[in-house]
């Protein structure tokens, strides 16, 4: 009542026409102040409505981009396998053994130069695939004697390693990258009424040597029919953990996780993890759909269509952010105004082929570090890492380099603040 009672005091001490006043200034800024805070909150909740729609679209993106590029390495396969014109592999092996070392050759074995403009689309759709094919094999497939029976045997004529060399009949099989082999020729055996396809399922070979577990797929394509059934084919082994760690590099807003049917991780960005037996579940907090999200014991065909079938009409699943201590980091976006091609002019090309290849260097001795590409559209760049400080220390480096190329006084970066990361929003 102190506090009343001296406002009263102070108000008793002014003229009628001064109290009017303060009570016409409190009955105007009071309804304002409570207005503009409603349409504030309001606002910002639409905002972040609408960045959490953004970031599933994009997410959804990201996986398709996947598929896509996994349809134009089956494409690279049935190219090299339609060349060989149905002869038989094991009569035309050197056939074979070439048609192997064509597909070898058009793989990048390194990382495409950071910055560098891709002379073509595919060029793009592979960059992906860098460091990732672990062998490529022309098979021949043997079925029970009716010829459209299972498959009972999956023998291979010639075998190419990743560098195009040709390795010995008798040399050993991984069996985990035979068992994708075996996997994918069994698939595109199928007949009416299940369809054929061409990407094996995951397999997961254990860690060696301090090297986490790693993730095999294989796709394939038919070389030879006999019958109208498959009796040859080229199949390509890739590792699919490193695809996931070439696309997580570029993705300072995205981590990705792979998992089987039942919920098991096959890839996490915590190499340690995959070939434990670990849960999805077990690891982040996400609340999957009931029913929907993972194979259950004794899953049906039918139910297994109609689930996947529900998950693809509705473009996935949503999954409301929940705190993921284990992938905590800091983000950090920093904006140059006009689109980098007009700011640096002519010597546009040459610099951002020079931010782009620091940023990989930068990334290829600390994989923690993950940057956005500096694209001449591009109007703001974008960096993540587990440690502030590092963060901070990158960004001085493109602070730099930001500021010997630019020219007639263009603006500094204006920098966000470092965001600490706690949360994440999964979208399956």
């Amino acid at each position: 009542m102190g506090i009343a009672d001296g406002i009263l005091r102070l108000l008793g001490k002014l003229r009628l026409w001064q109290q009017f006043v303060i009570l016409g200034l409190f009955v105007l800024v009071v309804p304002i102040t409570m207005t503009s805070s409603r349409f504030l909150n309001e606002g910002r909740d639409i905002l972040t409505a609408h960045e959490v729609i953004d970031l599933s679209d994009e997410s959804n993106l990201r996986a398709n981009e996947i598929r896509e590029e996994f349809d134009y390495l089956v494409r690279d396969v049935a190219r090299e396998a339609r060349a060989l014109n149905g002869r038989p592999l094991d009569r035309f092996d050197e056939d074979a053994e070439k048609a192997l070392q064509r597909f070898n050759q058009e793989r990048p074995l390194k990382m495409p130069d950071p910055g560098q403009a891709p002379a073509t689309a595919a060029q793009v759709r592979r960059r992906f695939f860098a460091d990732t094919l672990v062998e490529s094999h022309a098979v021949a497939i043997a079925r029970t004697p009716a010829g459209g029976g299972a498959v009972t045997g999956v023998t291979a004529l010639r075998t190419v390693d990743l560098k195009g060399r040709t390795l010995p009949a008798d040399a050993p099989a991984d069996p985990v990258a035979w068992s994708a082999v075996r996997d994918v020729c069994e698939r595109m055996c199928r007949e009416y009424p299940r369809s054929p396809s061409y990407v094996s399922a995951f397999q997961l070979a254990p860690g060696v040597g301090g090297r986490g577990a790693q993730c095999l797929v294989a796709v394939g394509w038919p070389a030879r029919w006999a019958d109208s059934h498959v009796t040859h084919a080229l199949v390509a082994v890739v590792n699919f953990t490193r695809v996931v760690e070439n696309r997580r590099g570029i993705s300072p807003r995205h981590q990705y996780l792979l998992a089987q049917p039942d919920g098991t991780l096959l890839v996490h960005p915590d190499p340690k993890l995959p070939g434990h037996g670990v849960l999805v579940a077990d690891v982040v907090g996400w609340r999957f759909p009931e029913n929907d999200a993972w194979a259950r014991p004794g899953e049906s065909a039918a139910t297994r269509e109609a689930r996947l079938a529900k998950m693809v009409q509705e473009g996935g699943a949503r999954l409301d952010g929940v705190p993921v201590p284990r992938l905590a980091g800091y983000y950090r976006k920093g904006y140059f105004g006009p689109p980098l091609g007009d700011a640096l002019g002519d010597n546009a090309a040459d610099e951002l082929r020079a931010i782009n290849r620091l940023l990989s260097v930068e990334s290829l001795k600390d994989p923690a570090l993950r940057y956005g590409e500096f694209l001449a559209s591009g109007r703001y760049c974008e960096l993540a890492h587990p440690d502030r400080d590092r963060l901070l220390q990158v960004c001085a480096a493109v602070e730099a380099w930001w500021a010997e190329s630019r020219h007639a006084g263009r603006p500094r970066i204006d920098w966000i603040k470092p965001l600490l990361c706690q949360e994440y929003q999964g979208q399956l």
